[in-house]
């Protein structure tokens, strides 16, 4: 080929173009030559990645069920479901809410939801915690809680161990806390337990009901709020086994939810609590700003069920409650178990949350009625890894609810470990529920008065306990206003 000829006349010979078009052909040839210049990049279309946190908070070693002294989850469960199992190089989807809702929790972001009024939240002398969206509020100002739970308070005060009750409040108070998680119910055989409140449907123990009200007091002295639950799903001091022996008509723990005599003996009971009025402040139950919250009860689950039942029963008895206490907060008390693993990407074992137990936290958040949602930690007695489950448990859980306009707080948390070491991990966990996430609050499993028998390995003696004792006492100084 002559080279020397015009590219022009190559293409007019060969493809019979007409002038006009080959300008425009030729126009066109420069136009996408100047595109691809440099300095005229193309627009690709931006990703929020604000939020995702690929180093999510770590933690430690070993634990087991609190429940051989009280505490309700008495069953420890160590299935694993290899289906959740990944390995650490295998790739995971983040669900858009998680990455939607780590950045607000970043941002302390506050949404208006159906709760207090601006007016009511800015009343500096309202005495009450509200809520408003995704955060709590005391005289105006945001509210949060570091605290211990202490289950045992009501019984001891029965049995006349005031200076235990005295000594485990004093003990909270010195670390900083401002919170305290104790049971609103006992159910026992009266024969068993002399501290009984109900030793039948309807029949209530005068001097037990005196008991919690001394509790509540001191409690109250001390500038202490509490979280009180209603019922145990456990028969630890009674629970929802109680109330099935008390129907005597075949039915199982898992007919507590619909069968409507359970259900009615379940409302007297919290009318008649929320209406007492307290012997020694002279105050009824529904108008004292010490208690925060009532829990619907403590870990409830519908084993073996699908949930609706659970569902409709926490609906019912929410709006129940909110109706004869509506200075209070309402909370459900669980532990945090769901009912659709792909809400836990990364989880190693999806036995907490497929819904096996009976329980959906993510469902109950949509309940209108319920302010605070619970969930507890006890990662070893469900099959959980300490380090990177304790991430996604805490960072979902905080998302889920945060994304539904309710405020999430850790209900329970606890290890069975040498100080040193559980002071570390305790520091992890805290870290990510309280910094990392900002949760409403942390309740630890438990501080206790130093004569207490340390039955289940979970107790905290301060200031023995010395490394436990200054992590938990840091937290508060971070966090309690």
């Amino acid at each position: 080929m002559n080279m020397s000829i015009p590219f022009h006349s190559i293409l007019r010979k060969n493809l019979s173009i007409s002038p006009l078009a080959l300008l425009l052909f030729i126009l066109l040839i420069i136009m996408m030559l100047a595109a691809c210049q440099p300095g005229s990049p193309m627009t690709l279309p931006e990703f929020d990645t604000a939020g995702v946190d690929s180093d999510s908070a770590q933690a430690g070693t070993t634990s087991a069920d609190p429940d051989t002294d009280g505490d309700p989850g008495s069953d420890t469960y160590t299935e694993v479901d290899e289906s959740m199992e990944q390995s650490d190089d295998s790739t995971e989807s983040t669900p858009e809410f998680l990455v939607e809702t780590s950045k607000a929790a970043e941002e302390g972001d506050v949404s208006d939801g159906d709760a207090s009024s601006l007016d009511v939240l800015e009343n500096e002398a309202d005495p009450f915690v509200r809520r408003s969206g995704n955060q709590l509020f005391l005289h105006g100002k945001p509210f949060r809680f570091v605290g211990t739970n202490a289950f045992f308070l009501q019984p001891e005060i029965a049995y006349g161990n005031r200076q235990g009750v005295e000594e485990t409040l004093d003990k909270a108070v010195a670390l900083g806390m401002n919170m305290v998680r104790l049971w609103g119910f006992n159910e026992e055989v009266p024969e068993k337990d002399p501290a009984a409140i109900q030793l039948s449907p309807g029949e209530f123990k005068e001097s037990s009901l005196v008991a919690l009200d001394e509790v509540i007091a001191a409690a109250k002295a001390r500038n202490l709020r509490v979280i009180l639950p209603l019922i145990n799903h456990w028969n630890d001091y009674g629970g929802i086994p109680r109330y099935v022996e008390w129907c005597d008509c075949g039915a199982t723990n898992s007919d507590f939810y619909t069968n409507e005599t359970m259900k009615e003996w379940y409302r007297s009971y919290a009318t008649m609590l929320i209406s007492r009025v307290n012997t020694v402040t002279g105050i009824s139950y529904r108008d004292e700003p010490t208690i925060l919250a009532w829990e619907l009860g403590n870990e409830l689950r519908d084993r073996g069920q699908n949930a609706q039942n659970l569902l409709a029963w926490h609906k019912e008895m929410a709006t129940f409650l909110k109706n004869i206490a509506p200075n209070h907060l309402i909370a459900d008390g669980g532990e945090g178990y769901d009912d659709d693993v792909s809400l836990y990407p990364g989880l190693s074992n999806g036995f907490p949350v497929r819904g096996r137990e009976g329980a959906t936290f993510h469902r109950l958040a949509e309940i209108p009625e319920i302010d605070l949602l619970s969930y507890h930690l006890y990662p070893m007695a469900w099959g959980l890894n300490l380090e990177k489950d304790v991430a996604i448990w805490i960072a979902t859980h905080e998302a889920i609810a945060r994304e539904a306009n309710k405020v999430a707080y850790l209900g329970e948390f606890g290890l069975v470990e040498a100080d040193l070491a559980r002071a570390e991990v305790f520091q992890r966990w805290l870290n990510s529920a309280l910094v990392e996430h900002k949760s409403a609050g942390a309740l630890v499993w438990g501080v206790a008065y130093d004569a207490r028998p340390n039955r289940d390995g979970f107790n905290i003696y301060c200031p023995t306990d010395a490394e436990t004792c200054a992590v938990l006492e840091e937290a508060a100084e971070q966090i309690v206003p």
